[in-house]
């Protein structure tokens, strides 16, 4: 199932009658990197012929960059987890130092009663603190992120608009895909939902069911990484939303499990399941 040796360009300047043949990788370049022998003939990339190759070559270059582009995303994902897991110390610390049984007020010694009441004397005071550092930071990272999507262009996905028949083959793949998908061989759906990708990377479906497949194979964290793909278009993706959290919730990541929950929630008030799964993660984190 190989299209790539059966895929058949034609040159971007339509003065040319000719199928591209060549790539230029240099980075500088301005002119048009896939190109044909007229092109060529005509003095393009005259400057840099060492950087001129089979055009094929692109997919050898895509498939490199997105391993690099999925390490890089785990890398971030670990960022994140790190900041998730000293928030929820935070959040355990604040619990123990503030909220107060009667049962273990009534063991305290003097000392510990001093300690405690100074503590809730001065709670107001600290709190304020602590929310306006912390929303400081939020507002400086989500500021930071946004900057970074707006000057790469990360939410403009679409690179090329698809003709009719690349629109029918990625559907037809898609199609045998969710098939498979269908029939619980989630390693065969993947391999077609690929295919699909391949043409349309941006097959919001195609995405979907491959992040439900690596669910379903046990791959978590892969199948979260394609779920932040949809969720980086539609944050309110309910599905995704929903998928993440079991993810994170099979990754033992309670807490973060239960954030995602509550947006699923947040949107959809009546889904039961969701706040079934929620209570489990609440239980796990009262039993640690």
């Amino acid at each position: 199932m190989n299209q790539i040796q059966d895929l058949q360009i034609k040159c971007s300047n339509k003065k040319h009658d000719c199928i591209v043949q060549l790539a230029c990788f240099n980075e500088c370049c301005n002119a048009n990197r896939i190109y044909c022998f007229e092109c060529l003939r005509l003095g393009d990339h005259i400057a840099h012929p060492n950087d001129q190759y089979d055009w094929k070559k692109i997919f050898q270059v895509i498939e490199q960059i997105r391993q690099q582009s999925d390490e890089l995303i785990k890398q971030l994902t670990s960022s994140i987890e790190k900041i998730q897991k000293s928030f929820s110390l935070l959040c355990q610390a604040l619990k123990s130092k503030y909220q107060l049984s009667k049962e273990q007020i009534q063991k305290f010694e003097i000392n510990q009663f001093n300690q405690a009441l100074d503590n809730m004397l001065k709670y107001n005071r600290i709190a304020q603190g602590i929310q306006l550092d912390i929303e400081q930071c939020s507002n400086d990272t989500f500021i930071q992120i946004n900057k970074i999507i707006t000057e790469l262009k990360l939410n403009e996905l679409i690179y090329y608009k698809l003709n009719d028949q690349q629109i029918v083959q990625a559907e037809e793949f898609f199609q045998k895909g969710f098939k498979l998908y269908s029939d619980d061989k989630y390693k065969e759906a993947i391999d077609y939902l690929d295919q699909t990708l391949l043409i349309n990377p941006n097959h919001i479906l195609a995405l979907q069911f491959k992040a439900f497949s690596l669910r379903l194979l046990g791959k978590y964290n892969d199948a979260i990484i394609w779920a932040d793909r949809i969720l980086l278009i539609d944050s309110s993706h309910i599905d995704l939303l929903y998928l993440k959290g079991w993810c994170l919730q099979a990754l033992f990541k309670y807490s973060e499990a239960i954030s995602y929950y509550d947006k699923v929630i947040q949107f959809d008030p009546n889904f039961f399941d969701v706040k079934l799964l929620k209570t489990q993660c609440e239980k796990k984190l009262s039993q640690d």
